[in-house]
């Protein structure tokens, strides 16, 4: 079973905005449907969070 959760859910606002055009690549690549009118209420699942906050954790180290 596939858990999934709102992307605003486990990235607040001021982070969704500031990397706003890094999760939405991330999201069309992965072939997720992002939510037309909010982000943050795009669904995406764990794995899936797991790997965007990792790829978002280096870009913010460099």
């Amino acid at each position: 079973m596939v858990v999934k959760v709102r992307l605003g859910e486990v990235i607040p606002p001021p982070m969704q905005a500031a990397h706003r055009e890094h999760i939405i690549a991330f999201l069309e690549q992965e072939g997720i449907s992002i939510h037309a009118e909010d982000l943050g209420a795009t669904e995406i699942s764990e794995r899936q969070v797991k790997e965007l906050l990792e790829e978002l954790a280096e870009g913010i180290d460099e």
